[in-house]
């Protein structure tokens, strides 16, 4: 069921070969800094809108007689201004929206026109105030047409025409969805003013859910999001309220416990509906950038199947933990993930018929901490790694198992190799490390998307590390703002801050640029 998939950002890095047995001779003192330049990355944002309301219902307004639309047209010309023109240009109206659906391309949308033209203009002459249907069958044909702002001109004045309608908060949804697909955020915030989600009003929360997202108010969206995941009457597997609480449950850095429980109450009581609706949470997670949440959230996941889990997905799941620790510099979390992913390739039986590639894999997990300390000294690799190599050893045979058992011996002679004051940040590995955070990236770049769908440009991250690995100087280009990619530059820059290296054991500074060029579809 699971696949082995890491972020979606690229494969794990490809390990050096492990160092020699005796370390390489120790550099001038002017040469133990490092400064590199990483290749650019080219990422594809995605500009997600809200589509969980789907298409807004249609009145229908039908005579006491059948007629066609050419009779109905005559009619509508012949009545007099008021609510005798107003009643019969509903009837028009809704026989050009049910001819407009046996139809397609140009015929389809010269209908619509027509049928939006007829209410634009029964609108004009309406009594005041208009008839609930006028507005509301205007505003149906404004979203079909695209023209959300008309659209949002419709639906406000509908919510404003009787505050007691049984179907105001459904208007004001439409009346906020409209605003905020015309790029009114403000007049998105106006809609929803003074209102808190409900239960009892799904609509109405999620939309208020996308409008404070837009609106950078990452705990707001949150909470109505979950009102209306919780209170929406279909939740069908697959559905656009799955998706959005999925993504928001990401984006918004929502508590992993409290994701992990919406998402679980949403799913229902099956267990094999609430443990891949969790591996989806997971790789929400792993989207933002939240890799100790998407651990988190994997755990959760195998909680809730208990026994019932596929054989074949322990040791992927376990292995994916594994990776993401090199995100977060945890070499201890790392091993042990991957020595539990071993045990699991272990019991798994038949069901795993891709054992050879999943235990490869974990070994690669092994050998790029064996890099890591033949380079750098960091004494923190060096038992993750042999612990891993004695994992894969125990499960292997054969011609593996000697390649393994030599690399294990490596290992262990570098140990005794090694002199104290050595060890230097080695530039592949360093660009294998940091290429792994480019999902953070793309996911502040996405989140000013959600604001500002046009957004496009290149992004460059200069960094100094100290020789403990942590950043010690960042900058952009351009500079952290407000606007477009300057506002993708003080996320990016607020996500850099944290990005970790190995310890070194020479003293000096590591600089490292990288370049990220931003696009949308």
């Amino acid at each position: 069921m699971v696949a082995m998939a890491t972020s979606a950002c690229g494969a794990p890095p490809e390990p050096q070969a492990p160092g020699n047995d005796t370390p390489a001779p120790a550099p001038k003192a002017a040469e133990t800094d490092l400064s590199t330049e990483l290749p650019k990355v080219e990422l594809k944002g995605t500009a997600y809108r809200p589509e969980g309301l789907g298409r807004p219902p249609m009145p229908i307004v039908e005579g006491k007689k059948k007629v066609t639309i050419e009779k109905q047209r005559t009619i509508v010309a012949k009545a007099k201004e008021g609510a005798i023109r107003e009643a019969m240009s509903q009837i028009l109206a809704t026989l050009l929206y049910q001819a407009s659906k046996a139809e397609s391309g140009g015929k389809e949308t010269a209908l619509l026109e027509e049928g939006r033209s007829v209410m634009r203009e029964a609108l004009k002459t309406a009594a005041s105030p208009p008839d609930s249907n006028t507005l509301r069958m205007l505003g149906v044909f404004e979203i079909l047409l695209g023209d959300y702002a008309a659209a949002t001109k419709a639906w406000e004045q509908l919510t404003n025409l009787d505050p007691a309608d049984k179907e105001v908060d459904h208007f004001r949804a439409w009346w906020a969805y409209s605003a905020l697909t015309s790029g009114d955020e403000a007049g998105a915030l106006a809609a929803l003013k003074g209102f808190e989600p409900d239960l009892k009003s799904p609509e109405l929360a999620y939309m208020m859910a996308w409008v404070r997202w837009r609106a950078g108010d990452n705990a707001g969206a949150w909470k109505a999001l979950r009102a209306a995941a919780i209170g929406w009457p279909e939740k069908v597997k697959g559905s656009v309220i799955e998706r959005d609480l999925i993504l928001l449950a990401g984006r918004t850095f929502a508590p992993i416990e409290e994701a992990v429980a919406v998402a679980t109450a949403f799913a229902g009581p099956a267990k094999a509906d609430q443990y891949a609706m969790l591996f989806k949470i997971s790789q929400s997670m792993t989207s933002a950038g939240r890799y100790q949440d998407t651990i988190a959230a994997i755990d959760a996941a195998l909680r809730a199947v208990g026994t019932e889990v596929p054989k074949q997905d322990p040791p992927k799941l376990r292995f994916q933990q594994a990776e993401l620790t090199l995100r977060f510099d945890d070499p201890v979390a790392g091993a042990r993930f991957g020595k539990q992913a071993i045990n699991a390739l272990l019991t798994c039986g038949d069901a795993c018929t891709d054992r050879a590639d999943v235990a490869a894999a974990i070994q690669r997990i092994a050998t790029f901490y064996h890099s890591i300390y033949a380079t750098s000294q960091d004494i923190r690799f060096y038992a993750p790694a042999r612990e891993i190599y004695s994992a894969v050893i125990g499960a292997s045979e054969g011609e593996k198992k000697a390649e393994v058992l030599k690399l294990s011996d490596q290992l262990d002679k570098t140990k005794r190799a090694i002199r104290p004051g050595g060890g230097i940040h080695d530039k592949e590995i360093v660009a294998a490390l940091l290429g792994l955070h480019a999902q953070e990236i793309l996911a502040c770049y996405e989140a000013t998307l959600a604001g500002n769908p046009k957004v496009t440009g290149s992004l460059v991250l200069s960094l100094e590390f100290d020789a403990k690995g942590g950043v010690t100087g960042a900058t952009s280009t351009p500079p952290a703002g407000e606007d477009e990619v300057a506002e993708v530059a003080e996320c990016s820059l607020e996500r850099a801050r944290l990005w970790r290296l190995p310890a070194r054991g020479k003293p000096g500074v590591t600089r490292v640029k990288l370049s990220y060029e931003l696009s949308s579809p």
